[in-house]
């Protein structure tokens, strides 16, 4: 039997083949998986469309359609030059308010609607200005 699973970040994919959804297959003769690189919209439409066994998504889906579990908690950070790092860090790192003179690089919300909306709340919510939506087809 073969599974395939799609992921919205390399990282997190990684994570989970090594937790819960990595483990279920171990020492099953005939059990293999292969995963694909996929936004979480994209994930949701290909597991409606019977293309997907598993997705790994930032966000659980509303709805009865599908079931949800946590497999792998994510941190988040933020990429600085050495310099602005230097300069922004406190006794606790860097606090999100301090980051709201510098430019912010994003993701387009068609990806992921709810992780976008909800990051970027909180981010508008420290002071930031994240300026206009990333272009469709950015990852």
């Amino acid at each position: 039997m073969a599974g395939r699973c799609g992921s919205a970040s390399r990282w997190v994919a990684r994570r989970a083949a090594r937790s819960r959804v990595g483990g279920a297959g171990r020492g099953a003769p005939g059990h293999a998986g292969a995963g694909r690189h996929l936004s979480t919209a994209e994930q949701l439409d290909a597991l409606r469309a019977g293309e997907l066994d598993v997705g790994l998504l930032r966000e659980r889906p509303s709805g009865p359609e599908f079931d949800a579990l946590l497999v792998v908690r994510e941190r988040l950070g933020v990429l600085l030059a050495a310099d602005q790092a230097a300069e922004l860090t406190g006794p606790d790192g860097i606090a999100l308010d301090a980051l709201g003179a510098l430019q912010w690089v994003g993701f387009p919300r068609s990806g992921s609607p709810a992780w976008y909306d909800e990051l970027t709340a909180i981010l508008r919510g420290h002071g930031l200005d994240l300026g206009p939506e990333a272009p469709q087809g950015r990852r």
